[in-house]
């Protein structure tokens, strides 16, 4: 096995640390769009509950203050 020069090591180092970054990068950013489409499935269902029962006008605002939250 021959030893490394410091540019092939550099350059192994290098695609190493890119690949570690790219997928923490990913792993933190995935959270908010989990976070959103959990409101807007609450939402959802809040308004379907809504829609079941003409008297209780107060579930439809929330599920619009939450399909406002989620970004929709």
């Amino acid at each position: 096995m021959k030893p490394f020069n410091f540019s092939e090591l550099y350059r192994i180092l290098t695609a190493q640390c890119v690949c570690v970054c790219v997928l923490v990068s990913l792993r933190r950013s995935v959270l908010f769009p989990l976070i959103s489409l959990v409101i807007l499935l609450v939402g959802e269902i809040i308004a379907i509950f809504s829609h079941y029962d003409r008297r209780k006008k107060v579930l439809t605002f929330v599920s619009g203050i939450l399909f406002v939250i989620a970004g929709k």
